[in-house]
């Protein structure tokens, strides 16, 4: 996302509405919602993301094969305080 936030949810957005059930899309949206402070948003990506996950581990949203080591830390650190306060 490199920090364009607003950006990031209206390509991701995009993505969202070609391909519903593509996760990446909706987990990378969230997190940008999630940077900005868009709380009602990012609740209804987490209930977006945990339907299209149903019988999946907890927290298995997507595996960031494409990014690297410092931002797949950083992403996963902010999955997993969103994923704390919504679980």
């Amino acid at each position: 996302m490199l920090k364009k936030y607003a950006k990031a949810i209206v390509a991701f957005e995009q993505g969202c509405q070609l391909n519903p059930s593509f996760i990446p899309c909706h987990y990378t949206q969230m997190l940008a919602f999630e940077q900005l402070g868009m709380e009602a948003e990012v609740f209804k990506k987490f209930k977006i993301i945990c339907a299209l996950t149903v019988g999946q581990p907890q927290g298995a949203y997507v595996i960031p094969i494409w990014t690297d080591k410092a931002l797949t830390e950083e992403q996963e650190a902010i999955a997993r305080n969103i994923h704390s306060r919504y679980a």
